[in-house]
């Protein structure tokens, strides 16, 4: 696993906004699979699928940053 509280985080935001896994994975352009594995802590965004997080789950990158943040330095 690899940061659950950014995983928590992306999902809890997306089900909040009446997404789907399949029109999240769109906008990032991945499949979904893909956003499972991130929402599951198995995967990490890279820079532009955080960015694209933040636009459309309405997270502040300081949020989103913080929460990353926090496992990274959990991992060193």
């Amino acid at each position: 696993m690899l940061n659950l509280a950014l995983a928590n985080l992306i999902k809890e935001k997306r089900i909040s906004s009446n997404m789907k896994q399949a029109a999240l994975a769109l906008t990032l352009n991945v499949n979904q699979s893909a956003i499972s594995r991130i929402e599951n802590g198995f995967q990490e965004p890279n820079l532009e699928q955080l960015y694209l997080l933040c636009v459309h789950l309405d997270i502040s990158i300081d949020k989103l940053f913080k929460e990353f943040k926090t496992t990274k330095s959990h991992k060193d």
